[in-house]
Protein backbone atom coordinates (compact mmCIF):
# COMPACT_ATOMS: atom_id res chain seq x y z
CA UNK A 1 0.00 0.00 0.00
CA UNK A 2 2.48 2.72 1.21
CA UNK A 3 4.68 1.61 -2.02
CA UNK A 4 1.70 2.97 -4.47
CA UNK A 5 1.42 5.81 -2.36
CA UNK A 6 4.97 7.19 -2.08
CA UNK A 7 4.72 6.52 -6.00
CA UNK A 8 2.56 8.70 -6.23
CA UNK A 9 3.84 11.38 -4.53
CA UNK A 10 6.75 10.95 -6.62
CA UNK A 11 5.13 11.22 -10.01
CA UNK A 12 2.88 14.30 -8.58
CA UNK A 13 5.97 16.53 -7.79
CA UNK A 14 7.95 14.41 -10.73
CA UNK A 15 10.22 17.77 -11.98
CA UNK A 16 10.86 18.41 -7.78
CA UNK A 17 11.77 14.76 -8.26
CA UNK A 18 14.70 15.30 -10.52
CA UNK A 19 15.98 18.48 -8.29
CA UNK A 20 15.88 16.37 -4.88
CA UNK A 21 18.35 13.88 -6.72
CA UNK A 22 20.75 16.93 -7.79
CA UNK A 23 20.69 18.92 -4.94
CA UNK A 24 21.52 15.91 -2.59
CA UNK A 25 25.01 16.04 -4.63
CA UNK A 26 25.50 19.39 -5.67
CA UNK A 27 24.91 21.59 -2.64
CA UNK A 28 27.92 19.90 -0.42
CA UNK A 29 29.79 20.72 -3.48
CA UNK A 30 28.92 23.91 -4.07
CA UNK A 31 29.50 24.81 0.01
CA UNK A 32 33.06 23.62 -0.82
CA UNK A 33 33.44 25.57 -3.55
CA UNK A 34 32.31 28.67 -2.27
CA UNK A 35 32.94 28.36 1.48
CA UNK A 36 35.39 25.35 2.02
CA UNK A 37 35.53 26.59 5.56
CA UNK A 38 32.15 26.07 6.55
CA UNK A 39 31.71 22.59 4.37
CA UNK A 40 32.02 20.12 6.88
CA UNK A 41 29.02 22.16 8.83
CA UNK A 42 26.71 23.63 6.29
CA UNK A 43 27.04 21.19 3.03
CA UNK A 44 24.66 18.57 4.07
CA UNK A 45 22.43 19.84 6.51
CA UNK A 46 21.77 22.64 3.77
CA UNK A 47 21.69 19.97 1.50
CA UNK A 48 18.77 18.29 3.41
CA UNK A 49 16.77 21.14 4.15
CA UNK A 50 16.43 21.95 0.55
CA UNK A 51 15.20 18.70 -0.33
CA UNK A 52 13.05 18.03 1.76
CA UNK A 53 11.18 21.30 2.26
CA UNK A 54 10.88 22.28 -1.25
CA UNK A 55 10.14 18.58 -2.32
CA UNK A 56 6.97 18.95 0.14
CA UNK A 57 6.39 22.42 -0.68
CA UNK A 58 6.03 21.49 -4.49
CA UNK A 59 4.34 18.28 -3.48
CA UNK A 60 1.86 20.17 -1.04
CA UNK A 61 0.82 22.65 -3.87
CA UNK A 62 0.31 20.58 -6.17
CA UNK A 63 -1.84 18.40 -3.82
CA UNK A 64 -4.23 21.33 -3.09
CA UNK A 65 -4.59 22.24 -6.78
CA UNK A 66 -6.57 19.34 -7.03
CA UNK A 67 -8.02 19.16 -3.57
CA UNK A 68 -10.45 16.31 -5.07
CA UNK A 69 -8.23 13.77 -5.03
CA UNK A 70 -7.95 13.29 -2.00
CA UNK A 71 -11.75 12.91 -1.47
CA UNK A 72 -11.56 10.24 -4.09
CA UNK A 73 -8.18 8.35 -2.94
CA UNK A 74 -10.01 8.08 0.08
CA UNK A 75 -12.63 6.44 -1.32
CA UNK A 76 -10.32 3.29 -2.41
CA UNK A 77 -9.22 0.61 -0.60
CA UNK A 78 -6.35 3.23 0.76
CA UNK A 79 -7.11 4.40 4.52
CA UNK A 80 -6.59 7.65 5.22
CA UNK A 81 -4.44 7.01 8.02
CA UNK A 82 -1.93 5.28 5.31
CA UNK A 83 -1.64 8.35 3.08
CA UNK A 84 -0.58 10.08 6.23
CA UNK A 85 1.71 7.88 7.61
CA UNK A 86 3.13 7.80 3.47
CA UNK A 87 4.00 11.73 3.67
CA UNK A 88 6.76 10.70 6.79
CA UNK A 89 7.81 7.43 4.73
CA UNK A 90 8.64 9.80 1.86
CA UNK A 91 10.39 12.65 3.96
CA UNK A 92 12.82 9.57 6.00
CA UNK A 93 13.70 8.31 2.28
CA UNK A 94 14.59 11.43 0.74
CA UNK A 95 16.77 11.73 4.30
CA UNK A 96 18.25 8.54 3.41
CA UNK A 97 18.66 9.77 -0.57
CA UNK A 98 20.53 12.51 0.81
CA UNK A 99 22.53 10.39 3.24
CA UNK A 100 24.13 8.54 0.11
CA UNK A 101 24.62 11.48 -2.11
CA UNK A 102 26.42 13.25 0.81
CA UNK A 103 29.09 9.86 1.04
CA UNK A 104 29.51 9.65 -2.45
CA UNK A 105 30.56 13.22 -2.48
CA UNK A 106 33.06 12.86 0.47
CA UNK A 107 34.56 9.33 -1.58
CA UNK A 108 35.13 11.53 -4.30
CA UNK A 109 35.87 14.74 -2.79
CA UNK A 110 37.24 14.26 0.72
CA UNK A 111 37.14 18.14 1.41
CA UNK A 112 33.54 18.05 1.82
CA UNK A 113 33.95 16.99 5.11
CA UNK A 114 33.74 13.51 7.30
CA UNK A 115 30.78 11.21 7.50
CA UNK A 116 29.66 11.34 11.27
CA UNK A 117 26.54 9.68 12.43
CA UNK A 118 26.16 12.31 15.06
CA UNK A 119 26.06 14.80 12.89
CA UNK A 120 23.87 13.02 10.27
CA UNK A 121 21.43 11.98 13.43
CA UNK A 122 21.44 16.28 14.81
CA UNK A 123 20.79 17.07 11.38
CA UNK A 124 17.90 14.63 11.06
CA UNK A 125 16.70 15.79 14.57
CA UNK A 126 16.16 19.46 13.77
CA UNK A 127 14.61 18.86 10.32
CA UNK A 128 11.99 16.31 11.35
CA UNK A 129 11.05 17.92 14.17
CA UNK A 130 10.46 21.30 11.86
CA UNK A 131 8.62 18.34 9.61
CA UNK A 132 6.73 17.05 12.39
CA UNK A 133 5.01 20.52 13.41
CA UNK A 134 4.80 21.75 10.31
CA UNK A 135 2.75 18.34 8.73
CA UNK A 136 -0.23 18.41 11.51
CA UNK A 137 -0.58 21.75 11.34
CA UNK A 138 -0.70 21.97 7.61
CA UNK A 139 -3.96 19.10 8.08
CA UNK A 140 -5.02 21.54 10.77
CA UNK A 141 -5.32 24.85 8.79
CA UNK A 142 -4.65 23.87 5.10
CA UNK A 143 -2.44 24.41 2.26
CA UNK A 144 -3.33 28.53 2.01
CA UNK A 145 -2.47 29.29 5.42
CA UNK A 146 0.09 27.57 5.61
CA UNK A 147 2.20 28.41 2.33
CA UNK A 148 4.95 30.67 3.25
CA UNK A 149 6.34 28.00 6.16
CA UNK A 150 8.82 26.49 3.87
CA UNK A 151 9.57 29.72 2.04
CA UNK A 152 10.68 31.14 5.60
CA UNK A 153 12.25 27.81 6.53
CA UNK A 154 14.45 28.08 2.84
CA UNK A 155 15.48 31.51 3.50
CA UNK A 156 16.40 30.73 7.25
CA UNK A 157 18.67 28.05 6.40
CA UNK A 158 20.49 29.95 3.41
CA UNK A 159 20.51 33.31 5.37
CA UNK A 160 20.79 32.31 8.87
CA UNK A 161 22.78 29.21 9.71
CA UNK A 162 25.76 30.52 7.73
CA UNK A 163 25.91 33.49 10.07
CA UNK A 164 25.17 31.69 13.23
CA UNK A 165 28.12 29.62 12.29
CA UNK A 166 30.73 33.02 11.37
CA UNK A 167 29.89 34.90 14.41
CA UNK A 168 30.23 31.78 16.71
CA UNK A 169 33.02 30.32 18.30
CA UNK A 170 31.49 26.83 18.63
CA UNK A 171 33.01 24.01 16.64
CA UNK A 172 30.03 23.03 15.06
CA UNK A 173 30.66 19.33 14.14
CA UNK A 174 33.04 19.07 17.28
CA UNK A 175 29.80 19.83 19.40
CA UNK A 176 27.64 16.59 17.43
CA UNK A 177 30.57 14.24 18.49
CA UNK A 178 31.16 15.15 21.74
CA UNK A 179 28.36 16.72 23.09
CA UNK A 180 26.93 14.37 25.85
CA UNK A 181 22.96 15.85 25.33
CA UNK A 182 22.67 14.83 21.65
CA UNK A 183 24.71 11.46 21.91
CA UNK A 184 23.73 9.21 18.66
CA UNK A 185 21.57 7.28 21.18
CA UNK A 186 19.24 10.18 22.54
CA UNK A 187 19.25 11.96 19.29
CA UNK A 188 17.89 8.76 17.57
CA UNK A 189 15.20 7.87 20.44
CA UNK A 190 13.82 11.82 20.18
CA UNK A 191 13.59 11.57 16.43
CA UNK A 192 11.55 8.54 16.81
CA UNK A 193 9.46 9.63 19.77
CA UNK A 194 8.82 13.01 17.32
CA UNK A 195 7.88 11.69 14.24
CA UNK A 196 5.17 9.10 16.43
CA UNK A 197 3.46 11.95 18.04
CA UNK A 198 3.39 13.91 14.81
CA UNK A 199 2.04 10.87 12.80
CA UNK A 200 -0.63 10.24 15.65
CA UNK A 201 -1.74 13.41 15.71
CA UNK A 202 -1.94 14.13 11.61
CA UNK A 203 -3.74 11.08 11.51
CA UNK A 204 -6.35 12.04 13.92
CA UNK A 205 -6.85 15.68 12.37
CA UNK A 206 -7.16 13.99 8.85
CA UNK A 207 -9.65 11.70 10.09
CA UNK A 208 -11.77 14.44 11.14
CA UNK A 209 -10.96 16.26 7.73
CA UNK A 210 -13.97 16.72 5.55
CA UNK A 211 -12.56 16.05 1.98
CA UNK A 212 -15.50 17.08 -0.33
Amino acid sequence: MFVHLIKKDILIAKKYTVLVMIIGFVIPLFILWRAPIYSDSLGFVLAVVFSEFMFCQNLSMKENQYSKAAALLSATPYKRSEMVISKYILFVLIFLYCIISYGIDILLFPQVGKFSISYILVVFLITSSIYSVYIPIQYWMGYEKTKFFFIIILLAASFGLPALISHGNADIVGLFEYSFFLAEGIALGVNIIIIIVSMVISIKIYNKKDLA
